[in-house]
């Protein structure tokens, strides 16, 4: 119980972080809908699509390499958006990430922030089910999937993302 409780706070704490480098690393130069970039995934079987805002944003920090995609309504928007984090050893490449615990974090992660506000997000599930695939990595873009099951932050209700994809600008 105790082992749970500490994991639970440190993958929150981990998602507060991530989150936060995510949105204070906005650049003015967002991605528009007409350029084929985009976050998608099925939030309890509705249709949630962003193309406002989308990006990628990657960084090495003590050893750790992070890739962070992101889609918004927009650039300023602090609700409706997307996210999945991927924290590994090793530098991120095609293949499939997982919520397995890799240096003491999950190696992935999703978040959702829907419409009213409310903010979801896999690292308070216990077994969130978590698969980030990347499928093409290169200077200039990031295309993939991913699915999960997300907790709200407050109130402890869960919703389920299914047939996540995107392709996001890296930034």
């Amino acid at each position: 119980m105790k082992n749970t409780f500490y994991r639970k706070l440190s993958a929150l704490l981990l998602a507060i972080v991530s989150f936060g480098v995510l949105f204070s690393s906005c650049k003015k130069n967002a991605t528009s809908s007409s350029s084929g970039y985009f976050v998608q995934a099925y939030v309890n079987d509705t249709l949630v699509k962003y193309t406002g805002y989308t990006a990628a944003f990657s960084t090495t920090l003590a050893g750790t390499y992070e890739l962070d995609i992101q889609g918004q309504v927009s650039l300023t928007s602090s609700t409706d958006a997307l996210f999945a984090v991927i924290m590994d050893s090793s530098s991120i490449t095609t293949k499939t990430y997982t919520d397995q615990i890799v240096n003491g974090s999950p190696q992935g992660t999703i978040g959702y922030y829907d419409h009213t506000g409310k903010q979801y997000s896999s690292a308070l599930v216990i077994s969130p089910g978590v698969k980030i695939t990347i499928t093409a990595i290169n200077s200039t873009y990031v295309t993939g999937t991913f699915s999960g099951t997300v907790e709200d932050i407050n109130s402890g209700s869960t919703a389920i993302l299914t047939n996540g994809s995107f392709k996001v600008k890296v930034q």
